[in-house]
């Protein structure tokens, strides 16, 4: 059974990336633009990477049986 802890993980990566994609849309300039965009890649990717993980681990249990 998955903690807790994960789910809350992964709330607050959303969260971060949508701010991000906030940011990037009412930014003026450059630099904030892109500051945004990062966030939300670099979020999506953790979230992309703790699904990785949680199925991974959930393959080691069916295997391990």
């Amino acid at each position: 059974m998955a903690s807790s802890g994960k789910y809350i993980y992964g709330a607050l990566l959303g969260l971060i990336g949508l701010l991000g994609l906030f940011m990037a849309a009412g930014a003026k300039e450059g630099h904030f633009y892109a500051a945004g965009l990062f966030m939300a890649g670099f979020s999506l990717a953790m979230i992309f990477w703790l699904v990785k993980r949680s199925w991974d681990a959930y393959d080691r249990e069916l295997s391990s049986h």
